[in-house]
C-alpha cells in the first residue's frame, strides 16, 4: 500500500536486463547520479535473474526490483511501465547509461509541453569499458544531429511522418521517454513485441493524439560491445 503522505514520482525510469549482468549496476548508477530531485523520480529494474550483489545494490539505493520470466523486450518494458507510478516514463537498456542532466531536461520538456507524448534525444557512444568513443558515429545519430530540435504537433504528424523517419526518431530505446497516459491503450500489443520495441513505441506515438519531439541534444550513452 502506498503511503498517502509519500510524494508520487513525476518520472519513472524503467531499466531492463535479460541474462546480462555486466553493466546493470552502471546503468542504475547513471540514473541515481542525476541532477534532479531524487524524490521526484523512481527507478524500476526488470530482470530475469537474481544476484546477491546486484540485488543488494538495488535494495540499498531504493530501486524497485522486479523479477520477470518474460523473455521478449516488449513484455519486460511493459511490465515495468505498468508498475510505474510516474507519468513520464524513461526507458533504459542495461548496457546504456544516462548523462547526469537527462532527467532534468526531460522533466522540463514535458512540463512545457502538456500534449507531448514522445521525446527522443540523441546519443553518444561508449565502449565496453565505459570510455567515450568520440570518433564513433551512426547514420541515425548523424541525422538526428542535423535536425537540431523538431517539434511535431498531433495534427501535423501525417504530413511530417517521413521526415520523422528520416531523422531516426525510432532509434534506440534508451533515447526514448513517453507520457504514460497516452500509451495505456497500447500496452497489450506492445507487450507482444519481441524485437524493435523502439520502433513499436514510436509507431504508437504516431497513432496517438499526442505530440512528438526529437532533439539533437546528447543525453544518453549507447554502449558499443565490440
Amino acid at each position: 500500500m502506498i503511503n498517502q503522505n509519500e510524494q508520487v514520482p513525476e518520472i519513472s525510469v524503467i531499466i531492463i536486463a535479460y541474462n546480462r549482468k555486466d553493466y546493470l549496476i552502471q546503468a542504475v548508477q547513471s540514473t541515481i547520479n542525476q541532477q534532479f530531485d531524487r524524490e521526484k523520480y523512481e527507478i524500476i529494474a526488470v530482470k530475469n535473474f537474481t544476484d546477491p550483489d546486484i540485488d543488494h545494490f538495488l535494495n540499498v539505493n531504493g530501486v524497485k526490483n522486479i523479477f520477470s520470466s518474460n523473455i521478449s523486450i516488449g513484455s519486460k518494458f511493459t511490465e515495468g511501465i505498468r508498475s510505474a507510478r510516474g507519468e513520464i516514463i524513461c526507458l533504459l537498456e542495461d548496457d546504456d547509461i544516462f548523462l547526469p542532466n537527462k532527467l532534468d531536461k526531460v522533466y522540463s520538456v514535458f512540463l512545457r509541453n502538456p500534449n507531448l507524448c514522445y521525446y527522443h534525444n540523441n546519443a553518444g557512444f561508449i565502449d565496453g569499458s565505459g570510455n567515450i568513443m568520440n570518433n564513433f558515429d551512426t547514420v541515425s545519430t548523424r541525422k538526428i544531429k542535423r535536425v537540431g530540435e523538431m517539434y511535431v504537433k498531433a495534427d501535423e504528424k501525417d504530413k511530417k511522418v517521413f521526415r520523422l523517419f528520416h531523422f531516426g526518431s525510432y532509434w534506440n530505446n534508451s533515447c526514448i521517454c513517453i507520457r504514460k497516459s497516452f500509451y495505456t491503450k497500447y500496452m497489450d500489443p506492445l507487450s507482444k513485441i519481441k524485437t524493435f520495441f523502439d520502433g513499436a513505441i514510436f509507431f504508437a506515438a504516431l497513432c496517438s493524439d499526442g505530440d512528438v519531439l526529437i532533439s539533437s541534444e546528447i543525453l544518453t550513452y549507447y554502449r558499443i560491445n565490440l
